[in-house]
């Protein structure tokens, strides 16, 4: 699932990021069952248990007294520990970073060499067509070999490309062809990279520490995002706008070498590859459609893709429209990126019996900025709005990867991910164009007021139709002795 912060209206991916773009063998599984043995807490003696019904909370069991804890009460960098993690996570930032300015660079440096918009468009388009059309594959594809190795594979595959089209920039021979071919190997590189992510954090985090670990993961994104536009416009006002894009692919080459740097994971034991393509994607595709939380999970994520882009493409003409000049729209992108990192910080610290429900009921709360925008509410209160709308987005991410991670069996995670992806990444033209024809049906006010109804109802919605069942008393069932589903369409 994808994200959305100040880059969003530069065309940055919303989600479930995590939702936002970034750019390990699989965890040894028994036949038939998940690995729901860390090798973490296995060398400390400790057995985990996992409450697999959607939408419940983890707990492990050790030679001490386990203590429940809820609300903001436990140890947030407690998985800073974890060796592998920080590996992980350090790949992560880096990669993020140098993601982050890129998009900018790429449109603004092409634009002052060329001067054509036609060529920005073009190049544009050859980085997110590859990413759309081959997430599927990319998913298929992480489920079978090792996510460790596929993501260094993508990271390599992305810094050639960024350092050929760089070198164009700066020797000022820019060649449209060439270009085109490194931004769609690129965006054919992230449609491997996306999927593997979530995966990949299953296998090196033990279950108790996984929210921490999503949460950090996604507060690397949320600040990049926030920052990286920034520092990319700046580069490009000095003329080096190739000097940005060389940073991006070397942050990728070090994000490479520091997922070599992931040690003893286990191989991939599973059966995947003995099944054949299509049955493999059928089966990515049984595990969506078995369980209710999960695709009615993606419709709520693809619902905040819609409120991004009406926002973004509506939201500076209703400024406009009542009075206020640039400087306040500034104001909201600059508030939503605050209320990233506050919802990101706050996922990090957070624990509850019922993290998806409550994550369900924090979304509704997306619909206060184009509420307050509808009712042409005064500047600070839009702003208020914005913060909360920023956190009402990332809070939830960190809380949907654990659930998938401790309920889908390794050898589908990726593949669940990769429609998780599509749903966020492929709808975003669409999402677009949208809402230049809902403005010119309904107008400003009363398509804001429609998007703020639509976004409580779809999280309504999820929460009374899904199925995400209350946690019981006793043993639960594995994730893998329990039926599919009925699906209630």
């Amino acid at each position: 699932m994808a994200k959305t912060t100040a880059g969003a209206a530069l065309g940055e991916d919303f989600r479930p990021s995590a939702a936002r773009p970034v750019l390990s063998p699989r965890a040894r599984a028994p036949a038939g069952g998940v690995a729901n043995q860390s090798p973490h807490l296995g060398s400390r003696g400790r057995l985990v248990s996992v409450r697999t019904v959607e939408g419940t909370r983890l707990s492990a069991v050790g030679h001490h007294k386990h203590r429940r804890s809820s609300g903001l009460l436990r140890n947030s960098f407690g998985v800073l520990k974890i060796g592998q993690f920080r590996y992980q996570l350090a790949a992560q930032v880096t990669s993020e970073f140098g993601s982050a300015i890129s998009p900018v660079a790429l449109s603004l440096g092409v634009l002052h060499l060329t001067g054509s918009v036609r060529d920005v468009g073009i190049l544009l388009a050859a980085r997110t067509a590859p990413t759309v059309i081959f997430l599927l594959i990319g998913g298929v594809v992480a489920d079978r070999l090792p996510r460790q190795r596929v993501m260094v594979v993508c990271n390599l595959v992305c810094a050639v490309a960024q350092l050929i089209v760089g070198a164009m920039l700066i020797t000022k021979t820019f060649h449209l062809e060439l270009a085109t071919v490194a931004q769609f190997a690129t965006g054919t590189a992230l449609a491997f990279y996306f999927p593997s992510v979530n995966g990949l954090t299953a296998q090196t985090v033990p279950l108790e520490h996984r929210q921490q670990a999503n949460g950090l993961l996604s507060l690397s994104r949320s600040v990049s995002m926030s920052i990286g536009p920034l520092l990319a416009s700046l580069l490009v006002v000095g003329d080096l706008a190739g000097l940005a894009l060389l940073i991006d692919g070397l942050t990728f080459l070090a994000s490479a070498y520091l997922l070599t740097r992931l040690k003893n994971l286990a191989g991939n034991m599973s059966d995947v590859a003995q099944m054949g393509f299509f049955k493999e994607l059928r089966e990515g595709f049984s595990e969506v459609v078995s369980r209710t939380w999960v695709w009615s999970g993606i419709t709520s994520f693809m619902v905040g893709n819609l409120a991004v882009a009406l926002i973004t493409v509506l939201g500076p003409a209703m400024t406009i429209e009542h009075g206020r000049g640039p400087a306040a729209w500034g104001g909201v992108i600059s508030a939503m990126s605050i209320g990233m990192i506050i919802g990101d910080l706050l996922s990090v610290r957070f624990s509850a019996r019922r993290p998806l429900v409550i994550s369900k009921f924090v979304e509704m709360s997306q619909a206060c900025l184009p509420a307050a925008i509808a009712l042409n509410a005064p500047t600070p209160l839009i702003i208020a709005a914005a913060v909360l709308f920023g956190s009402a987005v990332s809070f939830p991410e960190s809380l949907w990867n654990t659930a998938l991670q401790a309920n889908l069996k390794q050898n589908v995670l990726s593949r669940v991910s990769s429609y998780d992806w599509l749903g966020s990444i492929a709808l975003r033209p669409v999402c677009y164009l949208f809402a230049v024809a809902l403005l010119d049906e309904l107008g400003g006010r009363n398509t804001f007021v429609l998007l703020a109804v639509v976004v409580v109802a779809i999280r309504v919605g999820c929460v009374f139709l899904s199925k995400i069942p209350a946690p019981g008393r006793g043993a639960l069932p594995r994730v893998d002795d329990r039926a599919p589903e009925r699906v209630v369409r």
